[in-house]
């Protein structure tokens, strides 16, 4: 199984980025683009996972201690490859969650991407950009964080399919 840990977003703010990333399309007319309800904050990637570590990661979540915590959706930005995003600042609070889980999932033997971890919500892969179009101006969108989700990643008839597996509350 394909798997990842990601703040889940409440289904407006995912309209809301859908109806932004749709403003971007001018300006960026070539690209795969995310489906709105595909959007999320990953927290962890942990790729090709056996069944039998479900329990692990799980686990790993649930020992995770923290408490709500204010998103900001904002800047739009592209990494190399074509990956179109915009930013989520989350304060520290993102920062220690993302620290603690990953501690917690590298404790229980997972080994988790090495570079710097980068909030962000993919819109695109594969963008390229028209020069002669500008950015639009998109507002910053908000939202409290009270939980993480562990899904598993599927293509089924083409389409990204992501399945909630576990969810563990913020308290």
């Amino acid at each position: 199984m394909r798997l990842f840990i990601a703040v889940e977003l409440p289904a407006s703010v995912r309209a809301a980025i859908a109806q932004s990333a749709g403003r971007l399309r001018e300006a960026f007319p070539r690209g795969r683009f995310s489906r709105g309800e595909n959007y999320h904050l990953t927290l962890a990637f942990l790729g090709e996972t056996p069944e039998a570590r479900l329990s692990d990661v799980t686990a790993a979540m649930d020992c995770c201690r923290a408490q709500p915590f204010a998103l900001t959706v904002g800047a739009v930005g592209t990494f190399p490859g074509g990956v179109l995003w915009r930013a989520v600042d989350g304060g520290d609070d993102l920062t220690r969650l993302q620290r603690l889980l990953t501690a917690a999932l590298c404790g229980r033997g997972f080994r988790l991407e090495q570079r710097g971890y980068k909030p962000h919500l993919t819109l695109a892969r594969e963008a390229v950009r028209d020069p002669r179009v500008p950015l639009p101006d998109l507002p910053p969108l908000t939202c409290t964080a009270d939980h993480m989700t562990l899904f598993r990643s599927d293509r089924i008839d083409g389409k990204l399919v992501y399945t909630p597996l576990h969810r563990t509350k913020f308290a």
